[in-house]
């Protein structure tokens, strides 16, 4: 069975990606790895892998 892949370019705040790189860099990982590992745990969880809120949202009880 072949693997395919698809290339994915993304907008991001330079000083974001740059701490970012330096974190994964020390974890013994890279940018596209991350991302590849994020997408299977979107897929294995079927949704976003962490909580997703609004915390500027007022709430109307």
């Amino acid at each position: 069975m072949e693997t395919l892949t698809s290339a994915i370019s993304v907008q991001v705040d330079t000083r974001d990606k740059e701490v970012a790189n330096g974190i994964l860099k020390n974890l013994g990982l890279n940018m596209s790895t991350f991302v590849n590992m994020a997408i299977k745990q979107l897929i294995n969880k079927d949704g976003i892998p962490f909580e997703v809120s609004n915390l500027n949202q007022v709430r109307n009880f």
